[in-house]
């Protein structure tokens, strides 16, 4: 049985038609890409600079996050993995 947010993921993947770009070496490749792009939120920064982000900072490191999390979701859900 699929949790409430990974069945939402999964419409809103299938009501886009992208199923066919979601295998699961794809969504492997997907999630390291986004964790890139969230490393590099941290680029050059110290560890105390990165306990005081600025607030568009924190949002977009949200946004990445979420990013990751669904694509997790995904590569699970294809790979019948219950998390």
């Amino acid at each position: 049985m699929l949790s409430s947010q990974r069945k939402r993921i999964i419409d809103f993947r299938d009501q886009r038609d992208w199923k066919q770009f979601h295998d699961p070496k794809n969504l492997a490749e997907a999630i390291i890409i986004e964790a890139g792009e969230l490393l590099e939120n941290f680029l050059w920064k110290t560890t105390e600079e990165s306990r005081n982000l600025p607030s568009d900072t924190v949002t977009a490191i949200g946004e990445e996050i979420a990013d990751i999390a669904i694509f997790v979701a995904m590569i699970a859900h294809e790979m019948d993995l219950d998390l």
